[in-house]
């Protein structure tokens, strides 16, 4: 039976933190969870933080996972937005295992030759109708074109988006849960949170990649 209520979910997570494992658990739990391509063209909307169109479409579901929604403002627009909102917060072991998972992840979707894709080459791959990589990851990251993958500045983007949505829920632990997907207590977390019985005893392991660092989405 589909769990559909008023109450917002959001999963605030940077991508390779186990967004798609959490999207699986809450689809097995009835959550109907909104679309993740509806949300590409948004991407624009958000380079000038205009958030009307997401809000819009955070009206089609209860729960929300994707790219976008863990990037910076994205939450606390949507908090202002849907009061009394839940979001969860998926972080890794440290930003060098999420570098790390992000890296192989591009260099195994977009890369030639074990190799990361060149600018030139993000620019011939489309995240959706007229935004094409080079213009997301710098959108994204706000990273220089000549080095869209720069460690410093992407480990200083995934350091700081934990931090910044710590900080705004500090005194509202009621409203944000922070887990790390690896720690077994994680999913009996997760679904106290969320008010429901668990129905397995660990989070499903989707999108895992073949690196050493056990990559998540």
């Amino acid at each position: 039976m589909e769990v559909f209520g008023k109450q917002k979910i959001f999963c605030i997570g940077m991508s390779k933190t186990g967004t798609t494992s959490l999207k699986k658990a809450f689809q097995d739990l009835g959550y109907r969870v909104g679309s993740e391509t509806a949300v590409y063209p948004f991407y624009q909307n958000y380079a000038v933080r205009d958030f009307k169109p997401l809000i819009e479409h955070c009206k089609t579901a209860q729960v929300f996972e994707d790219e976008l929604f863990g990037l910076p403002y994205t939450f606390q627009a949507l908090d202002s937005a849907f009061p009394g909102s839940k979001f969860i917060l998926t972080v890794r072991d440290d930003e060098k295992r999420w570098y790390d998972s992000f890296i192989n992840h591009h260099i195994r979707k977009f890369g030639k030759n074990g190799h990361l894709p060149t600018s030139e080459e993000n620019e011939t791959f489309f995240k959706a109708e007229g935004l094409n990589r080079l213009e997301y990851m710098r959108i994204r990251f706000d990273a220089p074109a000549d080095d869209l993958f720069n460690e410093e500045i992407l480990k200083e983007a995934y350091l700081e988006h934990n931090k910044t949505v710590c900080d705004y829920f500090r005194y509202r632990d009621q409203d944000l849960l922070v887990i790390n997907l690896s720690d077994k207590k994680s999913y009996h977390r997760f679904c106290n949170f969320i008010d429901r019985k668990p129905i397995y005893e660990k989070f499903p392991h989707l999108n895992k990649g073949s690196d050493i660092t056990g990559s998540r989405r």
